[in-house]
């Protein structure tokens, strides 16, 4: 299944993670967070090798 990936980043707050699975929010958190979260969207994510995109 395609998921989108949108980072967010706000002044003094760090980078938020947003992944939208067919237009719907599945994921929602700060990067390091949802990094450290072997369950996550977003580890699994970096896991496949997609860190030189999201970076």
């Amino acid at each position: 299944m395609r998921k989108k990936l949108h980072l967010i980043r706000n002044e003094g707050r760090g980078a938020q993670i947003l992944i939208l699975e067919r237009g719907r929010i599945v994921e929602y958190g700060d990067r390091q967070g949802l990094a450290n979260n072997p369950n996550s969207h977003f580890a699994q994510l970096l896991q496949t090798g997609l860190t030189d995109v999201l970076v």
